[in-house]
């Protein structure tokens, strides 16, 4: 159970064994125990699974069938409970959900059990499946058991087995003489379908080891798991093979029930979910133990479960998605729309006197850059990747880049006219803007090369998510060059804003973009603050820099264009009046 965890430091036994050896193993639960990203970390040395001991001597005494469901299962228990004189003493099911590892796999094989068809994957813990699961594991703790008995050891099943004093017990096959009981696989919802949680010994072999070693470790790990030596153990009782093929050796059938064996439908423990399988495997046991004696509910606790190794993301077309991120999303789309009018209002001929301050491309450039930051918003809807940590920093950075830089242009080439400077900026406005875009270019190169990471955010009792993470110190570099060069230019535009404050031609212009600036820095201090808080709500992760965000755009849109409309809306209105 722990391949995942140490699979990077054995060698691949698949690149060391012979084709013809592992062949034995490439059918059965050797591939799904042993097998980690297609690489054969271990083999299989012995095999265990759990089984369904049933009391024929109490079943023929009430002329009842072994049963076939956990329902049938259900049933004759509540009916032998209540017609057996000596039921008090009988144990009518153990259940097996002590405090230890157990639970996990107890857990596991029950909504195992649980899948619509024989061949269907292991449901998802929010699944239907799984809930109702849990529902008849709690029906079947209350009529048949109660907290103490599913709460055993296994030395109290043991007992029960030699002194016959069970009906239904779950335990590890042995195929034990002289008890009164037939051994069966694990019942399930429907007949047929069952789950049983497997154990053994796997055995790996260290990659850092000499060469030599390897070689010698690689010859004995081959005899252990040769069919001549599987075969004489198990002949002797020693253990059970993983060796599938052994079970129509028809030596082996006589000591062993084969057509038990192949019947089994197992199921391995979630390892493969989470490289820290302990931890997993606590918090697992925890909420499965207050579902059955603390009174949680099966969908509470499934859901806890589910959110133990998920890592969480917003989306539109999730049920699950808070109100607030769809209703964020309502908003930015509906941002994008109105700029997109804006374009198309800037080019009628009569509302032009109103832009005068900067030509329709410079406005239309300033439009496109309020787009990107909104565009920001959507990388936090859906799974996070790397290349939407990269998009996030494109954006903003050519974002900024298309809003300052008109303003900067046009407050540089009034300041040379109002001191008389010869202007040479004036008429090289492309290259200008160019220049800078060229910047940002250049810084974003080495960025899309840079090796992001995905942070994975695990919160106790909450949910999971990921965030994007760059510890490099070329990336940082990078960064910290592209936000100096913005600082400079936000500088730059406070220095030209308060020289040129009193103009009266553009007096209006200059309290607009003074006033749009100013939010500006708040917006974008807070912004980098809440992209480095490491939040232990996902929630608050997607909230923040989306409303920030959307903050940005609209308070930009209102102060720069909006005033225009206004001016626009309120003249036309007047010559309306004056008309009539």
């Amino acid at each position: 159970m722990y391949s995942p965890r140490y699979a990077p430091y054995f060698i691949d036994l698949g690149d060391w064994l012979p084709a013809e050896h592992m062949s034995h193993f490439s059918s059965g639960i050797a591939t799904q125990s042993c097998k980690y990203k297609d690489k054969w970390v271990g083999l299989p040395i012995t095999y265990e699974f759990n089984v369904l001991y049933c009391n024929t001597n109490l079943l023929k005494k009430h002329n009842k069938k072994i049963p076939k469901t956990w329902n049938e299962l259900l049933e004759i228990g509540k009916y032998i409970r209540d017609n057996d004189e000596n039921s008090n003493e009988l144990l009518l099911y153990n259940g097996f959900f002590p405090y230890s590892e157990a639970i996990v796999y107890s857990t596991q094989e029950f909504i195992y059990s649980f899948r619509n068809e024989k061949n269907f994957p292991y449901p998802e813990y929010t699944s239907r499946e799984a809930e109702n699961a849990l529902n008849k594991l709690m029906e079947i703790k209350e009529e048949l058991a109660s907290d103490e008995i599913f709460m055993a050891i296994e030395i109290e099943t043991f007992i029960r087995l030699f002194t016959g004093k069970g009906l239904f017990l779950k335990y590890w096959y042995y195929p034990i003489n002289n008890i009164p009981y037939k051994i069966i696989p694990l019942v399930g919802n429907k007949e047929g379908i069952s789950g049983s949680a497997i154990g053994g010994t796997n055995v790996g072999i260290n990659k850092y080891i000499a060469e030599n070693q390897k070689k010698l470790a690689v010859d004995a790990l081959k005899y252990m798991t040769s069919v001549e030596t599987q075969k004489k153990l198990m002949l002797n009782g020693i253990l059970k093979s993983a060796i599938i093929s052994l079970y129509d050796d028809p030596e082996v059938c006589q000591i062993i029930d084969c057509e038990l064996i192949k019947s089994i439908q197992p199921i391995i423990r979630p390892s493969n979910l989470t490289n820290n399988y302990d931890e997993y495997s606590m918090k697992f046991s925890e909420l499965i133990q207050n579902f059955l004696y603390k009174n949680k509910t099966a969908t509470e606790t499934l859901i806890a479960i589910d959110d133990i190794v998920r890592f969480h993301s917003f989306s539109i077309i999730n049920s699950s998605t808070p109100k607030i991120g769809i209703l964020i999303f309502i908003i930015s789309v509906t941002t994008l729309i109105i700029i997109l009018l804006t374009i198309v209002l800037i080019f009628i001929k009569k509302y032009r006197y109103h832009f005068r301050f900067l030509s329709i491309d410079f406005w239309i450039i300033i439009l496109i850059g309020l787009i990107f930051h909104t565009s920001i918003i959507f990388t936090y809807y859906g799974n996070l990747s790397i290349f939407k940590c990269k998009l996030k920093f494109i954006l903003l950075s050519l974002g900024f880049s298309l809003i300052f830089i008109p303003f900067l242009y046009k407050l540089i080439v009034i300041f040379q006219k109002k001191f008389n400077y010869k202007s040479r900026i004036k008429n090289h406005k492309y290259l200008f803007f160019l220049g800078f875009i060229l910047f940002d270019i250049i810084m974003i190169i080495p960025i899309i090369r840079v090796p992001y990471k995905m942070k994975e955010n695990i919160i106790h009792d909450g949910k999971n998510y990921l965030s994007c993470i760059d510890r490099s110190v070329f990336g940082i570099t990078i960064k910290f060059f592209s936000y100096t060069e913005k600082v400079l230019i936000v500088l730059a535009i406070i220095f030209f804003l308060f020289v040129e404050w009193n103009i009266l031609e553009i007096v209006i212009d200059i309290r607009l973009i003074t006033s749009a600036v100013s939010v500006d820095i708040i917006l974008y201090i807070l912004y980098f603050i809440v992209q480095t808080t490491n939040f232990k709500n996902h929630f608050a992760y997607f909230l923040f820099p989306s409303i920030i965000l959307i903050i940005f755009t609209l308070s930009n849109f209102f102060i720069i264009f909006g005033v225009k409309f206004f001016r626009i809306f309120t003249n036309s209105k007047i010559n309306y009046i004056r008309r009539i």
